[in-house]
């Protein structure tokens, strides 16, 4: 309600638990301590750089997880190996570990990056709808949806949360969420019967 008495449009909200990153449609940005140090410093910068590029979108996890990218096209991020080649070089699978994606042939820009509960955890969603996720902790709920949907290559964000839980939202305007505890899923359904539109869900280290 705060930041709606301010008349800020905010594109984007990004939290670990202890801190949280607000982006706002004016190239504003706002943020916590308790975020990842690279990044603090990253956006702390800003304020005395104006001709630096903005953020444009930022995801948070624990320890020290990061993905910010920018206006300019770059972008910057702290997290496992597997997510470095991901990002840098697309379809990849090493070290033994899970690999698995929608079909994509190039490698368009990420569109949403989550941090799953074990440090090699981690899903991606890019531009075109296609994806990949990797780790050990992946939620099987998530795995299966997506496999139930063909692996389709639609996608529009996943996040993941520290204990299991997941949200995934489709092109289509779909959406489907698991792991979460009853009183968080009585509130989501109570606000979907209200006619209001669930944009995105984020988790925190207390769900």
């Amino acid at each position: 309600r705060d930041i709606q008495m301010l008349n800020k449009h905010i594109s984007c909200v990004a939290s670990n638990g202890r801190g949280v990153v607000f982006l706002y449609g004016n190239g504003g940005v706002a943020y916590t301590p308790n975020i990842p140090k690279p990044l603090y410093q990253k956006l702390k910068a800003l304020r005395t750089n104006p001709k630096a590029s903005r953020p444009s979108y930022v995801a948070l996890g624990s320890r020290e997880r990061y993905f910010c990218s920018f206006f300019d096209g770059t972008r910057d991020w702290r997290g496992p190996k597997a997510l470095d080649r991901t990002l840098t070089s697309g379809n990849s699978s090493r070290g033994g570990r899970s690999t698995n994606w929608g079909q994509r042939s190039s490698q368009p820009a990420p569109r949403s990056v989550a941090f799953g509960s074990t440090y090699d955890t981690f899903c991606v969603v890019f531009e075109d709808g296609s994806w990949e996720y990797q780790g050990k902790n992946i939620p099987r709920e998530l795995v299966e949806k997506l496999k139930e949907r063909g692996n389709l290559p639609d996608l529009v964000c996943v996040t993941l949360g520290p204990k299991g839980e997941w949200f995934l939202r489709a092109g289509n305007g779909r959406m489907w969420w698991g792991g979460i505890s009853s009183e968080l899923d009585e509130l989501i359904q109570n606000l979907l019967k209200e006619d209001r539109y669930l944009n995105f869900l984020d988790f925190g280290e207390d769900g």
